[in-house]
This record gives structure tokens, C-alpha cells and sequence, in this order.
């Protein structure tokens, strides 16, 4: 079951990465390079040969390595600036429709090109500290929203984490810029929250909102445990934290592995009988008899003899479908 519900994972990253990236190619050496990126009657190409610089506003380029060349192509649309020997550049541009010389039409065609070609990473170098500087966190998060390319974001989210300023605000739009990424960044992203931001309970729902659709199951198991070791104290996990988390870990799609980690709650947290029901009913969803009846037991074990409890325990238990199974859950309460 487990090797089942991996390859289907695998499968669908598999899609996702050929349909976000197929026909992207990209070539670069210390002053030359091109990207090309090709779909369903969709082209774009960039090729530059020297180093480019732009305006401090982005929008027009500062200056160019004498002799060298920066050229755009999207389907019709193309864009050529190229220095001279002396450093004067030159400027061939079609917008699909008219050649344009630099007027306003032509600057505002410029300043859109090259911002297509920050998005899909060129021009990075220092760029995160530079915006940093000038518009703090909320400045980073506007230019992330921007990027388009895998990978693009690393140096944008590495300063806005190591900011000791973040709001609850910025930190959820953080969450939200994580959940668009692949799924090894999308780990290692979610692992750099610290205990006093997991703590705080919207970023928390966020946080959990986020891992459920990492995969594979242990990797989400191990991420929810660690959520659970930071969090709960010696009354449990404050407000609805538990049935966030309980909710979470539903998604993890084997049974075995999420037994385990209810194992983890049933001794780790403390909780309230409300909280108790809330984990019986999430064991009485898993498919398997056995494991569903191990978890029964073990939670019997644990849980206070209390009427409303024993009842949903009760209920839990008629729905295996096992006779024996069934009757070793039963005999845990008698």
C-alpha cells in the first residue's frame, strides 16, 4: 500500500514538472547564455552575450559590455538592444504589430521585456538585497509574487527568514508563496519556521495547511511530529490546534503511516475529551481492520472512562468490518 500510494505521487510530480517545464532549455556561461521556452503555440527565447546592466528602477538597461547584445523573442514580439564598441546601444523592437523607436510606447515595450526577464531569473545577483534595502520584508514578498522560474525565489526567502521582523502577516504570505513551490523546496521552506512562529495560531493553520500536500507520507508524518514537538505544552495543543492537526494528518494516504503518528498523539499530548473523540473518529476512517483495531486499543488504553467517550469508541469499533478484529477492540474497553 505504501509503495502504492508513492509511485501515484511520483507519477503526479512527474506531470507537473513536464508540464511546467517541457521544452525549457537554458545554457549559460559567465558573460554568454540563452533561455528558451516553448508550449502550445507559445515561444519565448532570451540570448545575451556580455554583461547587462539595468536602471535602478529596472525598466531600461544602464549600460552593456562594449560589443556585446541582449536579445527577446515572445511568439512575434522581439526585442534586440546591442552596445558598440564605444558602449552606445542600439535598440531594434517589434511589438507584433509595429517596429517602435524610444518613445513612450517603445520605453514602456523595454521596460515590460525586461521585466519578463527578471521573472524568469536573469538579472539576480544582489537583486534581494537591493530591494531589501529600499522596501524591507513587504518589498521581497511583492517581487516573489513576480517570479515565474523554480528556484528563482531562494535568495528572496532566504532574507525575508532571516528577518527578525516578519509580521504574522508576511509570514502567511510566505506560507502561501511556499505552497505554489515543488515539493523538496516546498520541505525545506516549511522546516525553517521556528517555535515561536509555529506557535502563533494562524500561522500555525497555515503551516498545517501547507504540509498536507507534502508527500511522501513519512516525510508529511515527520514534518506534523515536529509541528506537535514544538507546539504542545504541558495542557496539550491550545484552541483547535489539535483537530488542525488531526485534519492534516488524514492526508497522509497509507494507513500504517497514519497510525503512527496518531500512536504519537494518543502518548505525547495531552487531551481533552473532545480532542479524544476527535482522534477515535480519525481512526475509525482508516481502511485496514488491523491497524484500525491496534489504534483502538492502544487509544483505550489511554483515554478517560468517560460516557461520551467510550460511546464514540463504540462507534469506532463497529465499523471494522473483521470479527476478530472487532472483538479485540471491544474487549480493550470492557
Amino acid at each position: 500500500m505504501k509503495l502504492t500510494f508513492f509511485l501515484i505521487a511520483f507519477f503526479l510530480v512527474l506531470l507537473r514538472v513536464y508540464f511546467s517545464w517541457a521544452g525549457y532549455a537554458r545554457h549559460n556561461s559567465r558573460n554568454d547564455g540563452n533561455v528558451t521556452i516553448k508550449g502550445d503555440n507559445f515561444i519565448e527565447e532570451i540570448n545575451w552575450s556580455g554583461k547587462v546592466r539595468l536602471s535602478d528602477d529596472e525598466k531600461s538597461i544602464a549600460d552593456m559590455t562594449p560589443g556585446g547584445y541582449l536579445k527577446f523573442r515572445e511568439n512575434d514580439q522581439t526585442f534586440k538592444a546591442e552596445s558598440n564598441l564605444q558602449g552606445e546601444i542600439t535598440y531594434t523592437l517589434y511589438d507584433g504589430h509595429e517596429n517602435l523607436t524610444l518613445n513612450d510606447s517603445g520605453r514602456r515595450f523595454v521596460a515590460g521585456v525586461l521585466q519578463k526577464m527578471i521573472a524568469r531569473g536573469l538579472y539576480s545577483d544582489g537583486r534581494a538585497q537591493r530591494i531589501a534595502q529600499k522596501g524591507g520584508n513587504q518589498a521581497l514578498l511583492t517581487a516573489i509574487s513576480h517570479l515565474e522560474m523554480e528556484g528563482a525565489a531562494d535568495q528572496y526567502l532566504d532574507l525575508l527568514f532571516k528577518s527578525d521582523s516578519l509580521t504574522e502577516a508576511e509570514q502567511i504570505a510566505i506560507l502561501k508563496e511556499i505552497g505554489h513551490m515543488e515539493n523538496g523546496k516546498k520541505e525545506e521552506y516549511l522546516e525553517r519556521f521556528t517555535q515561536a512562529q509555529l506557535k502563533d495560531s494562524i500561522v500555525g493553520s497555515y503551516w498545517l495547511a501547507t504540509v498536507k500536500d507534502i508527500f511522501p507520507d513519512d516525510n508529511k508524518k515527520d514534518l506534523l511530529m515536529r509541528y506537535v514537538g514544538q507546539v504542545a505544552d504541558s495542557t496539550g495543543l491550545a484552541g483547535n490546534r489539535f483537530d488542525s492537526v488531526v485534519a492534516a494528518a488524514s492526508h497522509i494516504g497509507s494507513d500504517g503511516e497514519r497510525e503512527d503518528f496518531y500512536h504519537l498523539l494518543i502518548d505525547s499530548v495531552k487531551k481533552t475529551d473532545a480532542e479524544w473523540i476527535s482522534l477515535i473518529r480519525a481512526g475509525a476512517a482508516m481502511e485496514n481492520d488491523d491497524d484500525k483495531s491496534n489504534l483502538l486499543v492502544r487509544i483505550a488504553k489511554k483515554m478517560p472512562i468517560d460516557d461520551s467517550v467510550k460511546a464514540e469508541y463504540k462507534t469506532a469499533a463497529r465499523t471494522i468490518r473483521d470479527d476478530a478484529e472487532y472483538g479485540k477492540a471491544m474487549r480493550a474497553i470492557e
